[in-house]
C-alpha cells in the first residue's frame, strides 16, 4: 500500500512539473539593465506571434501546454497571437508558417521537433521574423531552439516505474538521439 501510494505522490509531482499546476510563484530575478535596449525598441503592439501545433489544442499534451503559453502573452503582457492546429511535419509546416507571416506575424514558435527543418527554412527565407523551435538542435540568426527541464520529472516517473514492476525490469523508450532524449 506505502508503495503504490508513494508511486501515486511521484505521479502528481511529475504531473506538475510537466504542466506547471504549481500554485508556487517563483520570482526569477534579472540582472538589472539586460534586455533594457530590446524592451524600448519593442512593445506588445510591436509583436504578432504565431504558434504551429502538431496537435489539436484540447489533446491536453504538449498543443495545450504551449497554448496556455500563448493565452498568457495575451492576458498577462496583451501580445496577439493567432495558432493553427494539427500542423503536420512535412512541407504543410512550412506553408503554415508562411500563412503566419502573412497574417503579420513576425514571431514564430514551431512546437514539434519534426517541425525543424521547416522552420530552419522559414528563418532562411524570413530574416525578418524571429523563430523559436521545441527541442531540436538546428539554429539560426534569427532561430533558437528551447526544451524544459524535464530530466527530473523523468527520473521521478523512472522512479515510479521502478516501484510498480512486477518483474524488476523497467525500460525507457529513446525516440531519436537528439540532446533531450540523451538526457533523459
Amino acid at each position: 500500500m506505502k508503495k503504490k501510494l508513494l508511486s501515486a505522490l511521484l505521479a502528481m509531482t511529475l504531473a506538475t512539473g510537466l504542466f506547471g499546476c504549481s500554485s508556487e510563484a517563483k520570482e526569477e530575478k534579472v540582472p538589472e539593465n539586460e534586455g533594457e535596449e530590446v524592451a524600448q525598441k519593442l512593445s506588445a503592439e510591436d509583436i504578432k506571434v504565431g504558434f504551429l501545433y502538431v496537435g489539436p489544442v484540447g489533446d491536453e499534451g504538449y498543443s495545450y501546454a504551449h497554448d496556455q503559453g500563448r493565452l498568457a502573452l495575451e492576458e498577462t503582457l496583451g501580445v496577439e497571437t493567432v495558432y493553427v492546429e494539427n500542423v503536420p511535419e512535412d512541407a504543410e509546416a512550412e506553408t503554415a508558417m508562411r500563412n503566419l507571416i502573412d497574417q503579420g506575424c513576425n514571431v514564430i514558435y514551431a512546437t514539434s521537433f519534426g517541425h525543424m527543418d521547416w522552420t530552419a527554412k522559414g528563418a532562411a527565407d524570413h530574416p525578418e521574423v524571429y523563430f523559436g523551435h521545441a527541442t531540436g538542435y538546428t539554429k539560426l540568426d534569427n532561430m533558437s531552439n528551447y526544451m524544459g527541464r524535464i530530466y527530473e520529472p523523468r527520473y521521478l516517473s523512472g522512479v515510479a516505474a521502478g516501484m510498480n514492476t512486477e518483474t524488476n525490469k523497467i525500460g525507457y523508450v529513446a525516440a531519436m538521439p537528439i540532446p533531450e532524449v540523451i538526457r533523459g
